[in-house]
């Protein structure tokens, strides 16, 4: 078997998939790894270098763009936001009203369907290294307007921000004591919800998360340890079948099992349905940032690209190998 090597090693990269395809930004390439059987990497045109940068999939203008979001560059000019667009494979960077972006980091940031419009929650650009609870709404269209909020969340450092729903998303993790849960809309700003962590995150180099949104409205907290080996999930219940929130001591907490092979086909998935993890074909080597989600639930992480390439599939709750033969 076959494994494919990026041109560039992977180092400090944020990653997005979209239509099969990962793409991967760092501060000295820009790559492309097609997800299908016999895939291969691309290097592509390099945007604006940056270390730090948060990435989200997005629209820019109409068009579906993989945007990157704060994060150090040596650039003076360059006020913090850039996107490639996926219909001209062309960048542009952008110019929000003001530089809340530039220089950013320790950061987290989600994308809006709705508003077209990316949360950016918490960093910092004075080098203080400090958690922080900034919170800012960037439009994605020019000219760029901002919107600033007031925070009730705890001040963190690097948070997971998930998409919640077209106006909404959810922040998690970001600091050693931080089990609570938070959505965020432009309308209502932040809420807690009733439901929390079992225990604080491990820092975003290590741990990821993911959202599986069931056809029965229920939605489920996919948590992915990629410290571990094997490469580990957890799951926790946030929206239950009636799509109300269950209360913390009521919530479902899965434990990953050891192995149970599903045959399961059907691609609606519901929590009578949902089936048990699956991993045979788990990561078994230590991994850093080598994450990546789609907006669907058919690829929500990828995991060691390096030597053990695999993807996780949420239809079936299992890993698949990327080699080639």
């Amino acid at each position: 078997m076959t494994i494919p090597i990026p041109p560039v090693p992977l180092k400090d990269q944020c990653s997005i998939i979209y239509n099969d395809i990962l793409y991967t930004y760092q501060v000295n390439a820009f790559q492309s790894l097609n997800l299908k059987d016999g895939g291969d990497w691309t290097k592509l045109s390099m945007g604006v270098p940056t270390n730090g940068s948060a990435c989200v999939q997005g629209a820019v203008n109409g068009q579906d763009a993989f945007i990157v979001v704060g994060g150090l560059s040596s650039n003076q000019n360059y006020q913090g936001m850039q996107h490639y667009s996926f219909q001209t494979n062309k960048w542009q960077t952008d110019t929000p009203l003001t530089p809340v972006a530039m220089n950013r980091l320790g950061h987290g940031a989600a994308y809006l369907n709705q508003s077209s419009s990316i949360i950016m929650y918490a960093g910092y650009q004075d080098n203080s290294y400090a958690p922080s609870s900034q919170t800012f709404v960037i439009q994605t269209a020019p000219p760029y307007n901002i919107q600033a909020f007031d925070s009730d969340a705890p001040p963190v450092m690097d948070p997971l921000m998930l998409p919640w729903n077209t106006t909404h998303v959810l922040m998690l993790g970001g600091g050693p004591t931080n089990t609570q849960l938070w959505t965020l809309g432009p309308q209502e700003g932040w809420q807690q919800l009733n439901v929390s962590l079992p225990s604080p995150l491990k820092d975003s180099t290590k741990v990821q998360a993911t959202i599986l949104e069931g056809s029965d409205g229920s939605k489920v907290l996919e948590i992915f340890d990629m410290s571990t080996s094997p490469n580990q999930l957890s799951t926790l219940l946030l929206r239950n079948a009636t799509n109300t929130s269950p209360s913390s001591k009521n919530a479902r907490s899965y434990s990953p099992s050891r192995h149970h092979h599903s045959k399961r086909k059907k691609r609606d998935v519901t929590l009578a349905n949902r089936p048990a993890y699956n991993n045979t074909l788990a990561p078994s080597e230590y991994s850093s940032r080598l994450f990546a989600r789609a907006r669907s639930n058919k690829w929500p992480g990828c995991s060691n690209w390096r030597r053990q390439p695999s993807t996780f599939g949420n239809i079936q709750s299992d890993w698949q190998s990327m080699g080639r033969s």
